[in-house]
């Protein structure tokens, strides 16, 4: 699995509810569609639950628990 084909799948999935600043969260739906995406470039349900609930999921978190990424600059 490589770390920018997670971070591009990330980037471009549909936001439902997102906050800036330093308690920064943007939150995307948790659904079979978005699992399906995120699955295809190595990222398990068990990961993307771990960053979320049953009805949404971080993309911050995902990628910083995980180890994707190390920032956040200009949106992705």
């Amino acid at each position: 699995m490589k770390k920018q084909e997670v971070l591009n799948v990330q980037n471009n999935l549909e936001v439902v509810e997102s906050q800036g600043g330093e308690d920064c969260y943007i939150l995307v739906a948790n659904n079979d569609e978005k699992r399906s995406k995120l699955n295809a470039v190595g990222v398990t349900d068990e990961i993307i639950k771990s960053n979320g609930d049953d009805e949404t999921f971080c993309i911050p978190a995902l990628a910083f628990n995980e180890g994707y990424c190390n920032e956040y600059r200009n949106g992705e």
